[in-house]
């Protein structure tokens, strides 16, 4: 069974973030954004030369892919 919130509770949220990104940006126009990836692991077992060369455990992107296409279709440079 999967939990949905209230609708009242969406719509706050929605206006609070809202909110947030005009203050943030002063009723300007994003144009790009870029999507991080934080590694999977911890930062102990992180090898940076290894993942330099593609061979860590990192996973795909996906959600970011999925954001990110949105963001284009949208008329927004996005890259992760």
């Amino acid at each position: 069974m999967k939990a949905t919130l209230p609708e009242d509770v969406k719509n706050s949220q929605s206006d609070l973030a809202e909110n947030v990104l005009k203050k943030l940006f002063n009723k300007g126009t994003i144009k790009k954004v870029l999507l991080v990836v934080p590694p999977d692991v911890n930062e102990a077992l992180f090898d940076y030369a290894t993942t330099k060369r593609g061979r860590s455990n990192n996973y795909p992107p996906y959600g970011l892919g999925v954001i990110a296409r949105h963001l284009l279709d949208n008329g927004i440079e996005a890259r992760i």
